[in-house]
This record gives C-alpha cells, structure tokens and sequence, in this order.
C-alpha cells in the first residue's frame, strides 16, 4: 500500500510566501516517500485587485492551477471575493 498524506491548507500573504511554504511542504512529503499531487491541488486567492500580477505556483511536477471556485470533497463550496472574474 503507499502511504497518503491528509488534506492540508495553506495560507500566505502573498505568492511569494505561498511558493515558498509549497516548496517546504513538497520537501517535507518527498523525504515521507510520497509526491504531491498536481492534479489534486489547487490554489484560491481571496483577495487580488488590478495591482496584482497573476503568479504560477510550481512544484516539481509543474504548476498548480488558480482557481476561482473550488469544491471540496465533501460538498463545501469556496468562492472567491474580489477575484474579477465573478459575474454580479
């Protein structure tokens, strides 16, 4: 059986602490033996406005999609505010 990770969240200030705490999480879950998977992680940002510049958020197995709404597993949904891109 492989060993599996629990569901985590991470929360930062900016993209930058964001990236750097990916980094230290992939690191933690590589020395477990695991991987992170890509197409199971998402990133949701709660707050951008024009002077935000968009970022990619990299892991060893390529970027991590931003999204704009997200679903959890067991049926809660996220939205988030202030994204530009949500229709009044």
């Amino acid at each position: 059986m492989s060993p599996a990770a629990e569901d985590q969240v991470i929360l930062a200030s900016s993209a930058y602490w964001l990236q750097e705490m990916v980094n230290k999480m992939n690191d933690s879950v590589k020395k477990s033996g695991m991987k992170a998977n890509v197409g199971k992680t998402n990133v949701m940002m709660f707050k951008r406005d024009e002077s935000t510049p968009e970022y990619d958020i990299l892991v060893e197995e390529g970027s991590i999609p931003i999204e704009v709404d997200f679903k959890y597993a067991l049926g809660i949904s996220m939205t988030a505010i202030n994204s530009g891109n949500r229709s009044e």
